[in-house]
């Protein structure tokens, strides 16, 4: 079972895209897969055809009103779906340093159900991008080869490699 973190601190770089097509592929390659929509944004949720507003969801389960298990919507691609909700703004400023292991721990009841958990992580410094690249056994940085992507990516690997 590997946990998946598509990150970079910057936004359009086709980190919900390249989550949603790669949980798409290992569905079709016959792995039980779910989806982390870390972003407040839900746009991997809205990409599925998910409701955001469904309750419960990712600030159910961050609040602790919700255990991530109930919380697991299936879009009809057979590809589950931890979806976010515009209120994870509100766990992005509860978040505080040393919180950085909050999603890990809340996934790893879910792990002996899955072949793979891929997490579309949010854009910038946050806490919940801290979360998504703590609880990753593997991280994939989405990049297109111009330089403000270029500029994006070296960004992250100081920030990642100072912490």
């Amino acid at each position: 079972m590997k946990v998946v973190s598509f990150s970079i601190f910057k936004g359009g770089t086709g980190k919900t895209t390249s989550s949603v097509n790669a949980a798409a592929a290992l569905v079709n390659k016959g792995k039980k897969v779910l989806l982390v929509d870390l972003d407040q944004q839900a746009s991997a949720t809205r990409y599925l055809n998910l409701d955001p507003e469904h309750s419960p969801n990712l600030y159910d389960v961050f609040m602790g009103t919700k255990s991530a298990q109930l919380a697991i919507q299936q879009s009809r691609f057979n590809i589950d779906v931890l979806s976010s909700h515009v209120l994870l703004a509100a766990i992005e400023e509860a978040l505080e340093p040393g919180d950085e292991f909050k999603l890990q721990q809340l996934l790893n009841p879910l792990k002996p159900s899955y072949d793979y958990i891929l997490v579309d992580s949010p854009p910038g410094k946050a806490m919940l991008a801290f979360n998504a690249l703590a609880a990753a056994d593997l991280i994939v940085i989405p990049a297109s080869a111009e330089r403000m992507a270029v500029d994006g990516v070296a960004d992250w690997l100081i920030t990642f490699a100072s912490e």
